[in-house]
């Protein structure tokens, strides 16, 4: 890669963080597919982009590092780990397409995740249904296998919990920690050396997550958050869409 690409990268980091910080979600699905556009692979990019979040990850556990709940915390890892080497398969199968169809089957995935994440408000209750529990945690690992985006469906299933909010924090905060060096065995077991070369640009990279940060949260205290989750959501439905028509729109420029 030339300066040029460090750059790309560098400043895609950066634009995950600041949406982030601004509207509350949005790393991985931003940072991720922006990654596929820039010519990153994908088992490169899933890996740069969790190794880049753990600053904040981090930074949050560690004032609330006697709060965490662990005996929700253990099971839910136990389940996303389940399913996670079997997104890393998939993702393997996957990497048979060309570029371009592996795009489109990213920005699929972004445009359901979004759907769901948009539609699906579940109301907090004492207690979630085994199952709902089991479909979501099992879901999460899953796509963080497959695409890099488990946020969605565990921070569905935290937020169906009458949990208070450092207790819905320092959970999310715990099982996305946890889930990094897990993910990063799977990924280094099935596409080899690769993966830590990924993993060591992030942390080169991350004083450019720490740069982007600073201006969401800048955002966030001066732009009402139901306006920056729509706002969000508007851009990332736009990428996903980009992704989707992709081929059809090289065909029209030609």
């Amino acid at each position: 890669m030339d300066v040029l690409h460090y750059l790309v990268i560098a400043s895609v980091l950066a634009a995950g963080a600041a949406l982030h910080s601004a509207a509350g979600f949005g790393y991985a699905l931003l940072s991720v597919n922006l990654l596929l556009l820039a010519g990153v692979d994908p088992y490169q990019a899933i890996p740069m982009v969790t190794v880049s979040t753990l600053v904040q990850s981090v930074a949050g556990l560690w004032h609330l590092r006697h709060e965490v709940p662990w005996r929700s915390v253990v099971p839910a890892l136990a389940l996303v780990t389940l399913s996670m080497p079997v997104g890393v398969w998939t993702l393997g199968r996957l990497t048979a397409l060309d570029a371009t169809q592996i795009r489109q089957v990213f920005g699929g995935v972004l445009l359901v995740v979004l759907a769901v994440h948009w539609f699906w408000r579940p109301r907090p209750r004492p207690r979630v249904h085994p199952l709902w529990t089991a479909a979501a945690l099992l879901g999460g690992g899953f796509l963080g296998g497959l695409c890099g985006m488990a946020g969605p469906p565990i921070v569905l299933w935290v937020m169906a919990h009458e949990w208070s909010s450092e207790r819905t924090r320092v959970t999310l905060w715990t099982l996305f920690l946890a889930m990094t060096p897990i993910g990063l065995l799977f990924f280094y077991g099935r596409f080899g050396p690769p993966v830590l070369e990924a993993a060591g640009l992030a942390v080169l990279f991350v004083p450019a997550v720490l740069l982007g940060t600073w201006p969401g949260i800048w955002l966030g205290n001066r732009i009402p958050k139901p306006a920056l989750r729509r706002l969000a959501m508007a851009l990332l439905v736009i990428i996903a869409l980009f992704m989707l028509l992709q081929p059809l729109l090289a065909g029209q420029r030609s």
